[in-house]
């Protein structure tokens, strides 16, 4: 399989359920599994992919924001102070303090009426991190380490289908316009996108 089938920065969706608490002091929290480990996702094109526990082993989780379906614009929350990330057996649970903003008031009655159920992340794999191999007419990917998260919540069409928010591939590759206005927006440097 061609390397070029895919560039660094990369994103999956996970269905699953999410977690939604209200607290008497109106704290509200969210919370799901944006990634899960030793899962297959749906088909995305013409193979389907599987992550290892393994791909995060030693990986910081560095100014993560949380959003609504990628979209730096529906920002949710932020690494540390409103967002955290547990990595377990079962794959990267995030938790968001939600900000009383429409984006998160109208996202939580989307969830109550069962129209969002997945959640997604997006990641850039590290050298090497991957390999392919035939399985039947499709290829399989599997992802044995992930260099960098950017980003983790809830969306609408998710791709693997044990997530708590379930996971589909929206949008696997950026261009290069969309890859850095995602960067100004959230106001990180990256330095190795190729």
């Amino acid at each position: 399989v061609s390397q070029s089938r895919y560039r660094t920065m990369e994103t999956r969706i996970y269905n699953d359920d999410i977690e939604v608490r209200e607290l008497e002091d109106g704290t509200r929290t969210l919370s799901g599994y944006g990634i899960v480990f030793n899962s297959d996702s749906e088909v995305m094109g013409d193979f389907t992919e599987r992550i290892l526990p393994t791909a995060l082993d030693g990986i910081e989780f560095n100014d993560v924001v949380a959003t609504f379906n990628h979209n730096v614009d529906n920002i949710l929350g932020r690494m540390p102070e409103t967002l955290q990330l547990e990595k377990n057996q079962r794959g990267v649970r995030y938790s968001i303090k939600l900000p009383n903003t429409t984006v998160a008031n109208d996202l939580l009655e989307n969830i109550r009426m069962g129209n969002v159920k997945g959640s997604s992340f997006t990641f850039k794999i590290a050298s090497g991190g991957d390999s392919w191999e035939k399985r039947g007419e499709m290829y399989g990917r599997t992802i044995s380490k992930i260099e960098r998260v950017w980003e983790m919540g809830p969306v609408v069409m998710p791709a693997y289908p044990k997530t708590t928010v379930k996971i589909r591939d929206i949008q696997s590759m950026f261009e290069e316009s969309e890859r850095k206005q995602f960067e100004e927006k959230i106001k990180l440097t990256y330095r190795d996108w190729e």
